[in-house]
């Protein structure tokens, strides 16, 4: 069983994964599509990581 906090991070983890293939999708080819992946993985990416924090004990505002 995990616990929030391991949720947590996998979450983070895996979010910022798809924001670095979104980034490398964008570079290669800048194109709307890949415009609006880069910046869904990258909401997507602040929100998991804003929610990890306070469960690791850091600041954050757990939503």
């Amino acid at each position: 069983m995990t616990t929030d906090g391991q949720q947590a991070n996998a979450k983070a983890d895996e979010a910022k994964t798809d924001l670095a293939a979104a980034a490398r999708d964008f570079a290669s080819n800048p194109s709307a599509e890949n415009d609006q992946r880069l910046g869904d993985a990258y909401q997507t990416s602040s929100e998991a990581h804003s929610a990890a924090r306070p469960v690791n004990g850091g600041s954050g505002s757990g939503a």
